[in-house]
């Protein structure tokens, strides 16, 4: 069975729901097999891209399983991502059609004045593209699903932090893989899925996931910690999906204390490294109900950290322990598998890796081994188990010919009551090859000594790793996937 179809299958009474009212699974499916009708009316043949711009609305969930179902690859573009950005996606994933939502008309105009695009369509009516919601569909006409199993469903597309963006191609057997693990980790379903992240990325991949699994995807447009706060209790959501600084936003809200969350079973967070100090008071607040997810775009879900697992101190430096039918290995430079407690790169083989990055069969390459994924993340496991990530390959400071990881820096200064947030780089350095650098967010009012918390590194790691500077900043800078983002912040300390 196809991806689609095992979604369409799965949806229940109540689809969707937000602030706006709820939408009916007859009313979704029927949304479903219009646009699927219109989509193929269209002359969008299978295998092609179908580049969609849309906000978080039911119908963009609609509009992504109807590209899927007709056989094509759902390319999202991301909100926050830059104009530039977005029509290097649509013309590299092959893109027979944009599809727009009217209340982004603008976006789309600056769009097509960039890439060139066979089909321009909307969801309603705009002066520059097809309206395909007055299209209709015969009353009682089967939603002909044209998807193939190793066919691709998704051609997403990587932040850029390491270079150009890639794009990142799952079959739909691997997609239909991802809700098996959704599972394994968020509990049988029905869910009520409390979705404030962008439909375009995960968050649709998770409203798929919910509806699968016959539950109801309550939607926000964005995170707003006292919209998230409402809806949780106005929809009696038994999910969330949050990146980590939205976390402590959540935890730390004054309205939480008042704020009925009785229904939930899971708080989950990831997409970016968590701070241990921050992630423990917020479950002092919010209860056994935290999971933290490890994923990568590249092998979607890897490992999660349980609640009980958050009870335990030393494991919230932890990323978890690997899913059912995912296999991780830490391995060196040349590929060989290293003991438990060695240090290396993480190797991930699962039903949801990647087929590969869309028509770059070098890059592939480089990647893929096997059935095998190098994700490109340093770390180790523990005794029992669970794994720890230290670094990206790319992000490992050399100083004096001595890896130092960046992410245990980072531990370490936001031990300190003082310290909300850091991120560690290395610089060229003459004398010893690089230099630790450390950009350090304090709370309001605090005004530690550099001194102290170059201390507090020496003691518990030792002298290699002491920043050469510190700097205090307002925030940390994020990339568009939520990252930090180290290349901006290495400019800091270069230029």
């Amino acid at each position: 069975m196809g991806y689609a179809r095992r979604v369409m299958d799965g949806i229940g009474e109540v689809a969707v729901t937000g602030a706006g009212g709820s939408v009916t699974g007859a009313r979704l499916r029927h949304q479903v097999r219009l646009l699927a009708h219109a989509l193929t009316e269209a002359g969008i043949p299978p295998g092609r891209g179908v580049a969609c711009l849309h906000a978080n609305t039911w119908r963009a969930i609609a509009l992504r399983l109807a590209v899927q179902a007709i056989g094509c690859h759902y390319v999202g573009l991301r909100p926050t991502a830059a104009v530039t950005e977005q029509a290097r996606a649509i013309a590299a994933a092959d893109s027979a059609a944009l599809v727009f939502e009217p209340s982004v008309e603008a976006r789309a105009a600056d769009l097509l004045e960039r890439v060139s695009v066979p089909v321009v369509l909307s969801l309603g009516p705009t002066s520059r593209g097809r309206d395909i919601l007055a299209a209709s569909v015969p009353e009682g006409t089967p939603l002909r699903y044209r998807e193939h199993p190793e066919g691709i469903a998704v051609v997403a597309f990587t932040s850029g932090t390491t270079g150009t963006p890639k794009g990142v191609a799952h079959s739909s057997t691997a997609m239909s893989a991802c809700v098996d693990a959704a599972v394994s980790m968020y509990g049988r379903g029905p869910w009520r899925f409390l979705i404030p992240i962008p439909l375009s990325d995960l968050g649709g991949e998770l409203a798929q996931c919910t509806l699968a699994t016959g539950g109801t995807v309550v939607l926000l447009e964005e995170f707003q910690p006292d919209a998230v706060l409402e809806a949780i209790e106005r929809e009696r959501a038994t999910h969330v999906f949050l990146a980590p600084n939205w976390l402590y936003q959540l935890a730390e809200h004054p309205a939480l204390p008042r704020s009925d969350l009785s229904s939930l079973r899971r708080v989950v967070y990831g997409g970016a490294p968590a701070v241990p100090s921050r992630v423990a008071a917020a479950r002092e607040r919010m209860g056994a109900v935290l999971m933290q997810n490890y994923g990568t775009q590249e092998a979607a879900f890897i490992a999660a950290l349980t609640p009980d697992d958050h009870a335990r101190r030393e494991l919230l430096t932890a990323v978890g322990r690997p899913l059912p039918h995912v296999e991780v290995e830490i391995r060196d430079d040349s590929g060989g598998t290293l003991p438990r407690g060695a240090v290396g790169e993480v190797w991930v083989r699962s039903p949801m890796t990647m087929s590969g990055y869309w028509r770059d069969p070098e890059r592939t390459a480089q990647v893929l081994s096997g059935g095998w994924l190098r994700t490109g993340d340093v770390g180790t496991f523990d005794e029992d188990g669970h794994l720890h990530l230290t670094d990206r390959l790319q992000d490992i400071i050399i100083v004096e010919a001595y890896n130092v990881y960046s992410r245990r820096v980072e531990h370490v200064l936001t031990e300190h009551p003082d310290v909300r947030a850091a991120a560690v780089v290395g610089v060229p350095d003459p004398d010893s090859g690089e230099a630790v650098c450390a950009a350090v967010v304090v709370a309001d009012g605090a005004d530690p000594d550099p001194e102290h918390l170059r201390a507090l590194v020496r003691d518990h790691l030792g002298d290699l790793h002491v920043p050469r500077r510190v700097e205090f900043v307002r925030s940390i800078p994020v990339t568009p996937a939520g990252k930090p983002d180290k290349v901006k912040v290495r400019t800091w300390f270069t230029d």
